[in-house]
């Protein structure tokens, strides 16, 4: 891991802070799903790829890293870190 990513991943210091800083990600409108490393990089996300983010962040504070997967019927799958 760069030392770039390290310097970010250090600033989110709480979940809340984690929120933020996703939250401001712009859109991938991609299909394939880039890494937390790629998506701070290239700074733009779609959910899963900012749930792996959010993910790594909230492991890097001690906490277990933990997906959930939302399944939608005629709907837009949603996937969030716990």
């Amino acid at each position: 891991m760069s030392a770039k990513i390290k310097k970010t991943l250090k600033k989110l210091t709480s979940p809340w802070k984690i929120q933020e800083y996703v939250s401001k990600i712009p859109y991938n409108p991609d299909d394939y799903a880039r890494s937390a490393e790629r998506v701070l990089l290239e700074n733009k996300a779609h959910c899963f790829e900012g749930a792996l983010l959010a993910a790594l962040a909230l492991e890097n504070l001690g906490h277990a890293p933990q997906l959930l997967h939302f399944r939608a019927h005629r709907d837009d799958d949603h996937v969030v870190a716990l």
